[in-house]
């Protein structure tokens, strides 16, 4: 889209929104002013108001596109398409796969009308896009979420397990690159490393119908992440975890107990790992010591 058709694009929307009595007159006004002082596009300043109605800019923006749109805070993303699209091109486009239909992947976008972006994230999956519109802080934020900071694959090579036995005893787990690549066990790599990087001290998840939510306990809070493992996928993270806390994978019907021995950049880091039977499948609980923090 041109910046001309992008301007007159966010003055229809914007006066939309007036309309409909989002915003005021007044509120209209000022983003007007501060827009043309500092070249910023109208849409960013108006997201910049505490006072307005998300939702109500977000349906308005759809029906302007003419595609769907989605509010982020309100969907669960499924973490095993993450590494469809390559990490930097999530970045730069601003794009976050969230699930996988039939060769179909739903990608969340600020942009869902780009034609050029949406043909490099096809040739990048090899799969159909289909675009679907969220808002561009939000985007931000939960890009910053799933990626995180830092490029995840570095973590993910850094981390070995060891079997228990201490530090002395302990014998590292050797997993070849084809193992490393399986999405099961990728995953549950990615939400071991990115809960040490981020000094998590327990994670928790949890199975519903609809799938296993994530939480980390962070300086005392336990506050969900911004995905949720696909209800067809939480067996199979679940067994992983057991294997490596060398817990006995066929049983499901008591809870259980195992440890998993791992060193990370130098760091020394024991996961106690708990599991207890629900009845939409096992919920498991890992508390991390960091054996240089004690």
């Amino acid at each position: 889209m041109s910046e001309s058709k992008e301007e007159n694009r966010d003055q229809r929307v914007a006066q939309k929104l007036l309309d409909e009595g989002f915003i005021s007159r007044e509120e209209l006004n000022r983003s007007l002013a501060f827009q043309r002082r500092n070249k910023k596009k109208l849409i960013s300043m108006l997201l910049e108001s505490e006072s307005l109605d998300r939702n109500g800019l977000l349906r308005i923006l759809g029906e302007e596109l003419e595609v769907p749109a989605v509010d982020l805070n309100q969907t669960f993303g499924d973490p095993m398409v993450l590494d469809v699209i390559p990490r930097e091109k999530a970045l730069e486009f601003k794009a976050i796969p969230l699930f996988e239909v039939d060769n179909t992947l739903t990608i969340a976008m600020p942009d869902p009308g780009n034609l050029e972006k949406i043909a490099q994230l096809e040739f990048l999956s090899g799969k159909h896009i289909l675009p679907v519109l969220a808002l561009e802080d939000d985007i931000d934020k939960h890009l910053k979420e799933y990626y995180g900071e830092m490029d995840p694959d570095s973590g993910l090579q850094e981390l070995v397990f060891q079997t228990p036995g201490g530090e002395k005893s302990g014998r590292a787990i050797q997993i070849d690159q084809a193992e490393a690549d399986r999405p099961i066990v990728r995953l549950v790599n990615l939400i071991l490393a990115r809960a040490i990087q981020e000094n998590t001290s327990d994670i928790h998840m949890e199975p519903s119908k609809s799938g296993m939510v994530i939480r980390y306990r962070i300086d005392g809070r336990l506050k969900a992440k911004d995905f949720r493992i696909p209800a067809s996928a939480t067996a199979s993270v679940t067994s992983r975890i057991k294997i490596l806390a060398n817990i006995d994978i066929s049983e499901k019907r008591i809870p259980q107990d195992g440890k998993i021995q791992i060193l990370y950049q130098n760091r020394s880091i024991d996961v106690r790992v708990s599991t207890f039977p629900t009845i939409f499948g096992e919920k498991v609980v890992m508390r991390l010591l960091d054996k240089e923090k004690q």
